[in-house]
């Protein structure tokens, strides 16, 4: 088992996901910023409540779920302190690699550019929206001639999208979530 201490970031518990995220405190981070500093706990079990803020000692084993990593049970958790703030980092679009959002997983970040809403499809299914940098984002030959221009297309539309989720993975999400004050998010929205 492996022994860590952190904040809480995303509190998930009462969601399909049961867990919780957790991050180092700023002043404890190492200077190395392609590795992460956060990580999900599965909760399993654990009745212990969480909220973000919150200092926590997790005590678990470390496990790769679905390309995440995780600590897994059986688990045991202790609330230290309360009230405990981590800084987001940054997260510059377009991403052009990826593999560099490694560096970024299970953290809190922020994008500071402004984003259009690209697909909201799954909004009110699934409780996300496709999101872009650089306007709304289109079928690459609509844009472009196929073969090469098409892929090229296909590339940037790849690097210019991220999605955003509510964090819960029930179908039908009442309320749903990330609606404007006119009850909507349309395609094109800023």
């Amino acid at each position: 088992p492996l022994v860590i201490e952190g904040v809480v970031i995303g509190d998930f518990q009462k969601s399909s996901f049961n867990g919780f995220y957790v991050e180092e405190e700023d002043a404890q981070q190492d200077s190395d910023p392609s590795t992460s500093e956060g990580i999900f706990v599965y909760q399993g079990s654990s009745e212990v409540e969480v909220s973000a803020g919150d200092v926590v000692r997790v005590k678990g084993t470390v496990f790769e779920f679905e390309e995440l990593t995780e600590i897994t049970g059986p688990i045991e958790v202790q609330v230290c302190s309360q009230k405990a703030v981590v800084t987001p980092k940054v997260l510059e679009m377009p991403i052009s690699d990826p593999a560099t959002l490694e560096r970024f997983e299970g953290m809190l970040v922020k994008i500071e550019q402004p984003l259009t809403i690209t697909g909201n499809y799954d909004l009110a299914r699934y409780g996300s929206l496709d999101l872009s940098i650089g306007g709304r984002l289109y079928e690459p030959t609509q844009v472009a001639p196929k073969g090469e221009p098409a892929l090229a297309a296909q590339r940037s539309n790849a690097a210019r999208r991220i999605l955003l989720d509510d964090g819960d993975g029930r179908q039908n999400p009442k309320p749903v979530p990330f609606k404007s004050a006119e009850n909507t998010r349309r395609v094109g929205d800023r």
